[in-house]
This record gives C-alpha cells, sequence and structure tokens, in this order.
C-alpha cells in the first residue's frame, strides 16, 4: 500500500509537471486491479447464458447511476463497493468452457425485496472484465425463488454484456524460418522473467516454453494470472514500442507471436490480445504487450510496451 501511494504522488507531481500520464486509469482500479471503475459503468444489459440456469433470470439490466437492477420486470435497489481481492468459481457463459476461477473486486449487493420479485435482498454479486474485452456480470445459482441462500461451493454463473462476441481464436499463418528473419526460436529456450515498475499493468511476467504458459502479476499483488499460449512466427511485422530504457518510442520488427489460447486462471482481461517477442539490442530477448496502463499520448494509440529480461 506504502508503494502504491508513492506511485500515485508521483502521478500527482506528473501533473504539476505537465507529464503524460494515464489520468483515465487513475482511479478505484489503482488499489482493487481486478475492479471495474463504477463510475464508468452507466447502464448495460447481461444477456442469457448458454447454460442451464435452474431458478436464475434470463437477464440482468444494471444502471449504476441509480443503482438499480432490474431483471423480469422488477427492480432492486443495490449498492456498488470496491473489496479486497476475492476468488470465485464461475460457470462460463459459454458451456463448452466449463467453471473457471477468477479474481474479483468489483461486489454488488441487493438491498431492497420487492413483495412481487425475486427474494434476493441481501445477496451478492460480482463485475468484471472479461477476456472478450468487455464486462461480465457473476451470479450466484439461486437455489430456488426463494430468500434461501445460494451454495457457497455452487460456481456463480456468468452473464454477459449485451453486444459480447466471441472471437474466433484462429492462428496467424506460419510461415517458414527463412521467411522469418526476426523470429526467436523458442524451441528449447529457457525460462524467461521480466519485471517493471509500471501502474494499472502487470508489473512481472514469466515465460515458460515447455507446456507454453505466462504466468503474470501486478505491483505488490501476490496472486498469479496464468495463460496458454501458442507461438507463432508469422510474417514480418513492423510494431511501434515505448522502449523500456525510457528512450521513448522505436519501431522494431517482428514475427514471433505469442498468442493466448487458454486461461488457466486468474485476470481475464489481457487474454484477447497478441504479445511479441525480439532480439533487442542488448543481446536479451524483449517481451512486447500491448500498452495496458493506457498512458499514451494523441496518435500513439497503437504503441505496445516493451518489457526486458530480468538482469
Amino acid at each position: 500500500m506504502i508503494m502504491r501511494r508513492f506511485i500515485k504522488l508521483m502521478l500527482a507531481l506528473g501533473l504539476v509537471l505537465g507529464l503524460a500520464l494515464p489520468l483515465s486509469q487513475v482511479s478505484a482500479q489503482d488499489d482493487y486491479i481486478y475492479g471495474v471503475p463504477v463510475e464508468n459503468l452507466g447502464n448495460r444489459t447481461y444477456g442469457r447464458p448458454a447454460v442451464d440456469l435452474g431458478y436464475n433470470p434470463d437477464s440482468f439490466q444494471l444502471d449504476a447511476d441509480s443503482k438499480t437492477l432490474y431483471t423480469q420486470g422488477i427492480s432492486y435497489s443495490v449498492n456498488f463497493e470496491q473489496i479486497p481481492t476475492q476468488t470465485i468459481q464461475l460457470q462460463s457463459a459459454y458451456p463448452e468452457e466449463g467453471i473457471r476461477t477468477i479474481y474479483v473486486n468489483t461486489r454488488v449487493t441487493v438491498t431492497s425485496d420487492p413483495s412481487n420479485g425475486l427474494a434476493i435482498r441481501g445477496h451478492q454479486f460480482y463485475l468484471f472484465y472479461n477476456k472478450f474485452g468487455t464486462i461480465s456480470l457473476a451470479f450466484p445459482k439461486l437455489a430456488s425463488n426463494t430468500l434461501q441462500k445460494p451454495d457457497p461451493a455452487t460456481p456463480y454463473v456468468e452473464y454477459l454484456e449485451s453486444g459480447t462476441k466471441k472471437p474466433d481464436y484462429k492462428a496467424v499463418e506460419a510461415v517458414p524460418a527463412d521467411q522469418a528473419p526476426y523470429r526467436v526460436d523458442t524451441k528449447n529456450l529457457s525460462p524467461l522473467a521480466y519485471h517493471m515498475n509500471t501502474v494499472n499493468a502487470p508489473s512481472d511476467y514469466s515465460l515458460e516454453f515447455t507446456n507454453y504458459t505466462m504466468s503474470f502479476n501486478y505491483l505488490n499483488d501476490s496472486k498469479q494470472n496464468t495463460y496458454r499460449f501458442q507461438v507463432v512466427d508469422g510474417p514480418t511485422k513492423e510494431i511501434r514500442v515505448y522502449s523500456a530504457d525510457g528512450s521513448g518510442i522505436r519501431t522494431v520488427k517482428v514475427n514471433t507471436r505469442l498468442i493466448p489460447q487458454a486461461i488457466v486462471n486468474g485476470n481475464e482481461r489481457q487474454f484477447g490480445y497478441t504479445y511479441y517477442l525480439f532480439h533487442n539490442k542488448n543481446g536479451t530477448i524483449s517481451l512486447v504487450t500491448p500498452n495496458f496502463a493506457g498512458n499514451y499520448g494523441q496518435g500513439e494509440e497503437d504503441v505496445m510496451t516493451e518489457y526486458v529480461v530480468n538482469p
């Protein structure tokens, strides 16, 4: 917590000095890294998942401004809060994805119990960013339509934000090695570890090429997030990166893509992106990720973030 307060002080100093800083990201998420900022939530609908719902409603509408939950034509008052990170089991909206483990910070509590509605006063549900780039609502699996508390051992049910589309995770077409001059040969490559002091983006990454896993965590957060990825040496591509040494933006050429294929555990927000590896001028291997911190200037929306291996 002391480190986070120090970082926030540095952000404030940056504002005084006129530096370009991630203003849109300086929010409750600094302390609740798996949270959804309620001030930006507005009014959203969460549609019916393709799983057995039992007594659960088909869909929900949640209006953060009026603190109201709507379902089956009935309205309920709710309260929002950011809580210390919790781990919950979740029945995925798509049945083929089964039950998964996620981390959450944003909790919503039902505070009213209309006489003509479900008896769910006191029930709590969660909001989180899913791997499709939208917001999911995790609601308890109701044992009945009475005030009976859900069984804690029963996974929550995922409702996807309206308009969410399941991406097609087709791999980038690979090219022969002689057509990929900037490729990184990951065969027999030792694990790679990366670190950066950063806000609102992972501070540590580790790559393991035996079972092809990417693990990452945030500054001062002990919870590990893990994806399985596929390595594809695709056509040469030029990308712009914020140099890890702070020297500014430069253009690099890459062939080697790391494409997440499955979530083992943890945060899903970084899933639906492509990552890159390349050999840097120092003779080590750089990892390139999207700019999750969001601190880009005008015309820099495409610029990615470079991580270098730990010394």
